[in-house]
């Protein structure tokens, strides 16, 4: 007896793009509490004697956010200011993910940056992003979209 393949009723296909019924409603996007300390169980800092994540110690060295609009690790977005970009330059070997920081500060996952990759991101003055390492889940850093300026932010 064969079967036909089964459709997810609350998806739809428009236009060669894939709609899900969740889309705009915030509880539909992964979120969680901001974690803004590194997972000090995944680095080796050579307090073992080993040297370090350098000296061969099989420990993780989570990558630094640099840029001109840095924010405090508890800003959250607020209001709709001026149409801006944020520019998301990955100069590391570890892929990272920009989310939004909303109003009620959820991160809400909108893309993600391959090592050596650079993304552009449509945003507003006063909204904040966060930067998240993808596979510890750390979040290396925020950072607000200003206006006339494009926000430039650097993972090293």
């Amino acid at each position: 007896m064969s079967r036909s393949p089964r459709r997810h009723p609350r998806r739809a296909i428009l236009g060669g793009c894939l709609l899900l019924a969740a889309c705009g409603d915030p509880v539909a996007y992964p979120a969680y509490e901001a974690d803004t300390g590194p997972d000090l169980e995944l680095i080796d800092d050579g307090s073992d004697g080993s040297g370090g994540s350098g000296g061969g110690g099989g420990g993780l060295t989570l990558p630094t956010l640099d840029g001109a609009c840095l924010t405090g690790a508890s800003a959250c977005s607020v209001g709709n200011g001026e149409s801006s970009y944020i520019d998301l330059v990955n100069n590391s070997d570890r892929t990272v993910d920009l989310y939004w920081v909303d109003g009620g500060c959820a991160l809400i996952l909108y893309q993600t940056a391959a090592p050596g990759s650079t993304l552009s991101q449509q945003s507003y003055a006063t909204h904040v992003w966060a930067v998240v390492d993808q596979e510890t889940g750390t979040e290396l850093g925020r950072v607000e979209t200003t206006f006339p300026d494009r926000c430039e932010a650097r993972v090293q």
